[in-house]
């Protein structure tokens, strides 16, 4: 049984990685005349444990407390605010990941090379920066079933998560 009282990382936000990208470019022109922007599709967290970066163990955050405080999150590169990339246009949270769709809205290098690699047959990854806003320490030996599926300790689960942004990672 998981408990709240034993705990190895303090929770704080986190970046992990999760899915793959894909980035669509688009054809002709907008109603205002304008080239259409690309597009992009992404799984940006699959639902199994992972070791974000500087984090004792692992932790694997619990799809159904998930929160999406808008359906418009930053994109960005990297998991750098000052590299913007694009923006969501809709977020999914379903039983088995979070899926998230958007345009490549940014300008500059960044979200060029995103776009330019990706054209090239780049095959990104996607990325969640969320922030675990109540979480469980599963001790060592212990388990529970998380997102359908059973993990073992040591473990941090974050039962209720804010996603904040997802990056295109390499």
């Amino acid at each position: 049984m998981p408990r709240n009282d034993a705990k190895r990382d303090t929770p704080r936000e986190f970046r992990a990685v999760g899915g793959a990208a894909s980035v669509k470019a688009s054809e002709g022109a907008g109603a205002d005349g304008k080239a259409k922007l690309p597009t992009f599709s992404m799984v940006a967290y699959t639902g199994a444990p992972m070791q974000p970066e500087g984090w004792f163990s692992p932790i694997i955050v619990d799809l159904a407390g998930v929160r999406v405080p808008s359906q418009h999150r930053p994109i960005l590169r990297q998991h750098d605010r000052a590299k913007i990339v694009g923006h969501s246009t809709g977020v999914r949270v379903t039983d088995a990941a979070i899926e998230i769709d958007g345009v490549m809205s940014g300008v500059g290098p960044d979200r060029d090379e995103v776009v330019g690699l990706a054209g090239n047959g780049f095959q990104w990854q996607a990325s969640i920066g969320a922030n675990p806003i109540r979480t469980e320490w599963l001790e060592a030996g212990e388990t529970a079933t998380v997102n359908g599926r059973d993990v073992t300790g040591p473990m941090t689960i974050s039962r209720e998560t804010e996603l904040g942004e997802s990056s295109f990672v390499p």
